[in-house]
Protein backbone atom coordinates (compact mmCIF):
# COMPACT_ATOMS: atom_id res chain seq x y z
CA UNK A 1 0.00 0.00 0.00
CA UNK A 2 2.74 2.46 0.94
CA UNK A 3 4.78 1.42 -2.10
CA UNK A 4 2.06 2.86 -4.36
CA UNK A 5 2.48 6.25 -2.68
CA UNK A 6 6.28 6.06 -2.95
CA UNK A 7 5.97 5.48 -6.71
CA UNK A 8 4.18 8.83 -6.97
CA UNK A 9 7.00 10.80 -5.33
CA UNK A 10 9.05 11.55 -8.47
CA UNK A 11 6.13 12.30 -10.76
CA UNK A 12 3.66 14.07 -8.42
CA UNK A 13 5.04 15.06 -5.04
CA UNK A 14 8.56 16.18 -5.96
CA UNK A 15 7.40 18.57 -8.72
CA UNK A 16 4.71 19.91 -6.40
CA UNK A 17 7.24 20.44 -3.61
CA UNK A 18 9.77 22.22 -5.79
CA UNK A 19 7.15 24.40 -7.47
CA UNK A 20 5.63 25.46 -4.16
CA UNK A 21 9.06 26.09 -2.66
CA UNK A 22 10.05 28.22 -5.63
CA UNK A 23 6.77 30.14 -5.73
CA UNK A 24 6.71 30.95 -2.06
CA UNK A 25 10.38 31.88 -1.95
CA UNK A 26 10.37 34.08 -5.04
CA UNK A 27 6.97 35.81 -4.74
CA UNK A 28 8.12 38.37 -2.16
CA UNK A 29 11.40 38.83 -3.98
CA UNK A 30 9.50 39.60 -7.19
CA UNK A 31 7.57 42.29 -5.36
CA UNK A 32 10.77 43.89 -4.07
CA UNK A 33 12.35 43.79 -7.51
CA UNK A 34 9.22 45.36 -9.03
CA UNK A 35 9.47 48.26 -6.61
CA UNK A 36 13.14 48.73 -7.51
CA UNK A 37 12.57 48.46 -11.28
CA UNK A 38 9.66 50.86 -11.41
CA UNK A 39 11.11 53.33 -8.97
CA UNK A 40 7.69 53.35 -7.36
CA UNK A 41 6.09 52.00 -4.27
CA UNK A 42 3.72 49.26 -3.33
CA UNK A 43 1.66 49.77 -6.51
CA UNK A 44 4.43 48.17 -8.57
CA UNK A 45 4.46 45.15 -6.26
CA UNK A 46 0.69 44.89 -6.62
CA UNK A 47 0.96 45.06 -10.40
CA UNK A 48 3.34 42.09 -10.47
CA UNK A 49 1.18 40.06 -8.08
CA UNK A 50 -1.98 40.92 -10.02
CA UNK A 51 -0.39 39.94 -13.34
CA UNK A 52 0.65 36.53 -11.99
CA UNK A 53 -2.72 35.91 -10.33
CA UNK A 54 -4.79 36.99 -13.32
CA UNK A 55 -2.71 34.87 -15.69
CA UNK A 56 -3.12 31.86 -13.39
CA UNK A 57 -6.91 32.26 -13.37
CA UNK A 58 -7.09 32.72 -17.14
CA UNK A 59 -4.91 29.64 -17.68
CA UNK A 60 -7.29 27.27 -15.88
CA UNK A 61 -9.58 26.52 -18.83
CA UNK A 62 -6.82 25.96 -21.39
CA UNK A 63 -4.98 23.92 -18.75
CA UNK A 64 -7.72 21.31 -18.74
CA UNK A 65 -7.52 21.01 -22.54
CA UNK A 66 -3.73 20.74 -22.39
CA UNK A 67 -4.03 18.10 -19.68
CA UNK A 68 -6.46 16.04 -21.74
CA UNK A 69 -4.06 16.08 -24.69
CA UNK A 70 -0.67 15.50 -23.09
CA UNK A 71 -1.53 13.80 -19.79
CA UNK A 72 -0.39 14.36 -16.22
CA UNK A 73 3.37 14.11 -16.61
CA UNK A 74 3.40 16.23 -19.74
CA UNK A 75 1.29 18.93 -18.07
CA UNK A 76 3.52 18.97 -15.01
CA UNK A 77 6.61 19.19 -17.23
CA UNK A 78 5.08 21.95 -19.35
CA UNK A 79 4.11 23.93 -16.25
CA UNK A 80 7.59 23.55 -14.80
CA UNK A 81 9.16 24.52 -18.13
CA UNK A 82 7.02 27.64 -18.49
CA UNK A 83 7.74 28.67 -14.89
CA UNK A 84 11.48 28.10 -15.32
CA UNK A 85 11.66 29.96 -18.62
CA UNK A 86 9.64 32.84 -17.18
CA UNK A 87 11.95 33.03 -14.17
CA UNK A 88 14.99 33.24 -16.44
CA UNK A 89 13.22 35.86 -18.54
CA UNK A 90 12.41 37.86 -15.40
CA UNK A 91 16.08 37.78 -14.42
CA UNK A 92 16.98 39.14 -17.85
CA UNK A 93 14.37 41.88 -17.46
CA UNK A 94 15.96 42.92 -14.18
CA UNK A 95 19.35 43.16 -15.87
CA UNK A 96 17.88 45.17 -18.75
CA UNK A 97 15.77 47.33 -16.37
CA UNK A 98 12.49 46.57 -18.22
CA UNK A 99 9.52 46.79 -15.87
CA UNK A 100 6.79 45.95 -18.42
CA UNK A 101 8.66 42.83 -19.57
CA UNK A 102 9.16 41.90 -15.92
CA UNK A 103 5.40 42.08 -15.36
CA UNK A 104 4.85 39.89 -18.44
CA UNK A 105 7.38 37.36 -17.11
CA UNK A 106 5.52 37.30 -13.80
CA UNK A 107 2.30 36.59 -15.71
CA UNK A 108 4.00 33.65 -17.44
CA UNK A 109 5.09 32.36 -14.04
CA UNK A 110 1.41 32.42 -13.06
CA UNK A 111 0.54 30.39 -16.16
CA UNK A 112 3.12 27.75 -15.32
CA UNK A 113 1.95 27.65 -11.72
CA UNK A 114 -1.66 27.15 -12.84
CA UNK A 115 -0.69 24.22 -15.04
CA UNK A 116 1.19 22.54 -12.22
CA UNK A 117 -1.51 23.19 -9.63
CA UNK A 118 -4.19 21.73 -11.91
CA UNK A 119 -2.08 18.73 -12.91
CA UNK A 120 -1.17 17.63 -9.38
CA UNK A 121 -4.62 16.50 -8.16
CA UNK A 122 -5.48 15.17 -11.60
CA UNK A 123 -2.27 13.13 -11.55
CA UNK A 124 -3.17 11.74 -8.15
CA UNK A 125 -6.59 10.75 -9.49
CA UNK A 126 -5.00 8.87 -12.38
CA UNK A 127 -1.99 7.37 -10.65
CA UNK A 128 -3.21 6.44 -7.17
CA UNK A 129 -5.16 3.23 -6.64
CA UNK A 130 -8.79 3.85 -5.70
CA UNK A 131 -8.31 2.84 -2.07
CA UNK A 132 -5.38 5.29 -1.64
CA UNK A 133 -6.70 8.42 -3.36
CA UNK A 134 -7.72 10.08 -0.11
CA UNK A 135 -4.33 9.46 1.47
CA UNK A 136 -2.52 10.55 -1.68
CA UNK A 137 -4.49 13.80 -1.82
CA UNK A 138 -3.91 14.48 1.88
CA UNK A 139 -0.21 13.79 1.40
CA UNK A 140 -0.16 16.29 -1.45
CA UNK A 141 -1.54 18.96 0.88
CA UNK A 142 1.07 18.04 3.46
CA UNK A 143 3.83 18.32 0.87
CA UNK A 144 2.54 21.77 -0.08
CA UNK A 145 2.44 22.95 3.55
CA UNK A 146 5.92 21.52 4.25
CA UNK A 147 7.29 23.39 1.23
CA UNK A 148 5.67 26.57 2.55
CA UNK A 149 7.48 26.18 5.88
CA UNK A 150 10.80 25.46 4.17
CA UNK A 151 10.35 28.51 1.89
CA UNK A 152 9.71 30.78 4.87
CA UNK A 153 12.79 29.44 6.65
CA UNK A 154 14.90 29.96 3.54
CA UNK A 155 13.59 33.52 3.14
CA UNK A 156 14.32 34.23 6.79
CA UNK A 157 17.87 32.90 6.48
CA UNK A 158 18.34 35.04 3.36
CA UNK A 159 17.23 38.12 5.30
CA UNK A 160 13.85 38.22 3.59
CA UNK A 161 11.58 37.57 6.55
CA UNK A 162 8.07 39.04 6.59
CA UNK A 163 9.11 42.08 8.67
CA UNK A 164 12.04 42.86 6.37
CA UNK A 165 9.81 42.49 3.31
CA UNK A 166 7.12 44.77 4.74
CA UNK A 167 9.79 47.30 5.65
CA UNK A 168 11.28 47.26 2.17
CA UNK A 169 7.90 47.46 0.42
CA UNK A 170 6.21 50.08 2.55
CA UNK A 171 9.16 51.98 3.99
CA UNK A 172 8.24 51.10 7.57
CA UNK A 173 10.93 50.83 10.21
CA UNK A 174 11.60 47.20 10.99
Amino acid sequence: MIAALWRMVPCVYLPSFTATLGDLFTSPVLSLVAVELSGGGAGAAGTVAAAAGTAAVLTQLPASVIYSRIGPRGTLALGAGISSAATLCAAGCVQAQRFAAFVASSALMGCGRALMRMATPASIRELAPDRLRGRATALSGGVHRFAAVVARLKRYRAGLGEVALASALFGAAA
